[in-house]
Parts: structure tokens; sequence; C-alpha cells
């Protein structure tokens, strides 16, 4: 089932890939959408700035750096032509399903996941990477949003009755469209552009493509029916990624869910993967034939891969960290795996430093120059550090 003809709206087509413009000094604070931080966080913002001043100054150095050639970060390609900003231009996540960070990089983990253990070498592992809540749409929408989770979201809106209404608050693909930067949902299994449930219905789209694992059909901005044409431009079935890549169309800011197959969520898997086994070793699996692609084009486009987890389960499935909401037992969405890679980040390196999903939304905004988003603004969520970003050697 699709969303019904938009009523209205001039067509619209995804807008065309931008460059990511030279990090600033200083988060602007008139972004449409956005949410300035109050005053009796100033002295946080007071803190923090000093912190993000330098990951900009030091992101625009490297890129400086990597133009002239001037930083050997071994296995990287040059980068192409939208790297004259000195910053990254795009960003891709990968969401995988329901493990512990034990799981993946725990003593077993090279078992289950050597593909994904593999993949430290090449960048940094956050040790402290949590979860905002459980089920999973909540860690979904706060990526993109930087909401907490509420009664519905956390019951995974198996009636589709989660819509945010417009207000005076956007999400992350409002703000990058302000900001003349191209975004797109890529969803494995998606049956065609745009698919969602009806609202007030039951959502038939639990498996192998999974609403609830798509934060874009939550948002009426991008799901209603004044805006099927832009859901349609920027909503679309996982295959449409390769075109992209080849084409040289891919937009600043990629979101990428596996189906709930090849995401470790089902064990075993459901039709039509009846022969898959499912979990972990699944979404092992299925990263091993699709990131290397998506890495190398990283690589050579100035790009940013955060390959993560939407919740942990177990022992730690209670854990989070940083945002407000996370002071009492039990609030958070578990401690998770989670690795980011690309010619900006340390190689190697391992993290020690808390962050959580809305950590990773601050991340992006940052990057894109962009006002941090309701939870994301909280004083204790910082954006990723010289913890993760590399540091080229000085010119001689």
């Amino acid at each position: 089932m699709t969303a019904p003809p938009g009523g209205g709206q001039t067509p619209r087509g995804p807008n065309p890939p931008g460059e990511a413009r030279p990090l600033p000094d200083s988060r602007r604070s008139s972004d449409k959408g956005s949410r300035a931080r109050s005053a009796p966080l100033q002295r946080s913002v007071l803190q923090d700035h000093s912190r993000r001043k330098e990951m900009r100054g030091r992101l625009r150095l490297l890129g400086a750096a990597a133009l002239m050639g001037l930083a050997p970060l071994a296995g990287i390609a040059p980068p192409g032509a939208h790297a004259a900003s000195g910053s990254p231009v795009h960003v891709f996540e990968i969401l995988l399903e329901n493990q512990p960070y034990e799981a993946v990089f725990g003593p077993g983990g090279s078992t289950a996941a050597p593909y994904l253990n593999s993949l430290t070498a090449q960048g940094v592992r956050l040790d402290r990477s949590y979860g905002i809540g459980h089920a999973s749409l909540p860690n979904y929408i706060a990526l993109i949003s930087g909401y907490q989770q509420n009664p519905n979201t956390s019951n995974d809106c198996f009636v589709y009755n989660c819509v945010y209404q417009p207000g005076a608050d956007s999400n992350l693909a409002d703000q990058l469209e302000a900001a003349g930067l191209s975004w797109k949902g890529y969803m494995d299994s998606m049956p065609a552009p745009c698919t969602h449930g009806v609202e007030q219905l039951p959502d038939p789209f639990q498996s192998p493509y999974a609403d609830r694992h798509n934060p874009f059909n939550y948002f009426e901005d991008i799901v209603g029916p004044a805006a099927s044409s832009r859901c349609q431009a920027h909503v679309v079935p996982y295959t449409q990624l390769s075109a992209d890549m080849s084409s040289g169309s891919v937009p600043n800011f990629s979101f990428i869910t596996p189906d709930t197959c090849h995401d470790g969520h089902d064990q075993p898997c459901f039709p039509p993967y009846t022969d898959n086994p499912g979990g972990l070793p699944e979404a092992d699996h299925w990263l091993s034939q699709n990131l290397p692609p998506i890495l190398a084009y990283a690589n050579a486009h100035f790009g940013v891969v955060i390959v993560t987890f939407d919740e942990g389960e177990g022992a730690t499935a209670s854990q989070g960290c940083c945002s407000t909401d996370f002071t009492s037992t039990g609030a958070g969405g578990g401690h998770i795996a989670t690795v980011v890679l690309g010619p900006f980040v340390r190689h190697g390196a391992v993290s020690t430093v808390p962050y959580n999903h809305h950590s990773v939304l601050l991340t992006v905004e940052d990057i894109f120059r962009l006002s941090c988003l309701r939870h994301a603004c909280d004083p204790g969520v910082t954006p990723f550090g010289t913890d993760i970003w590399a540091v080229p050697a000085a010119p001689q």
C-alpha cells in the first residue's frame, strides 16, 4: 500500500546533490524548525562550544590536507570534486537490529559477526554507544528528529497512528532541504517509493520491509497527502542506491535500512527468506556484501559511514546515557555496537566517550551546519570529537 496521491502541492524531485559548507565556529540558532537552547542551558553551551569548535576545525584541516595530498591515510582514495568544501559531503547511516554490544564485539562476536569485527581496523569502534529507548521505532525517529520515545512509538506503532504533525519543530530532512542539501531514505525490500500504512489503521508493513524501521514515514510533512511528491522522490527502495552511486547523484545524507531479515531482526527469517538463518550472522553477511561499495564511495567522495544498531537486549538493555531523560534506571535503549568509517576518521581506534542516537543526530547537524533538534540539544549530548575524527600530519 502506498501513500495516496498528493493534493495541490507542486511536484518536486530531490534536490541536486549539494556541497556541505565549511563547518562554522558556532551553531546557528535561526534555522526553521530548530529549537534554540534555553537560558538555563547557556552554561552548557559555553562549555561545549570549545569542543565543537575544535572538532570543526580539525575536520576542515583534515579536508584541506587531503585535497593537497597531505593526509597519508592508508587505503583511502583521493577525494572527488565535491570535497572542495573541506568538510564531509556525504553521511551514510546504516541501522541494524536488536543486538547488545557484547554479542557483536564481545568474546563470541568474532564468530557471529566476523565482518563487523574486521571493520574496527578500518575505523573507530564506539565502546560506549547507546540506544535511547525501546522498542525499535523510537530509536529510528530519534536519529532524524531528536524526539524521545512516547507510549505509541514504544509499541512500534502497530496501529499507524504515530505520525508527527507539522509544527514549530522540524526533522533532519526539513533542515537539510532548508540548507540547500539533499537526502534520501533507502529502504531494503520496500515494494515502491513512499510505501507506508494508512493512518489510524493496523500497519500491514511489518516484514520484510517494515514501516517501524523507516523514520521518515512518521512525519506528516513527508508522508501526508500534501507531501506525496516529496515522499516519492526521497523515500525509495534500497535498490536505488546503486543507481545513484553510478550516476554520482548520492545525496548528502543517506539513511539505509536493511529489511527485517538482513538487519538481523528476524531469526529465522520469514518469507521470502525462509532459507536464511537470520539474526546477527545474517546482518553481518548482508553488510559484507553491501558495505564495501558504500565505503568505497565514501572514501572517494569525502563521506562518513556510521554503522549502528537500534537497541540493545539482554543484561544491558536498560542502559543509556547523555540525554536528560536518562537520569533514572531503565530509561535507556541499551548498550549497542557502533562503528564509524571513512576518510575523516581514525583507523583501528576505540572510543570510550559516551554517545547515543541523539549524539549521532547532533554530529550530522554539526557537519552540515544545522541547529540542534530537541534532545540533541541536551547538555550531556555531544557530537563526535577527536576520539573519532582523524588529525592529519602537519605538512613538512
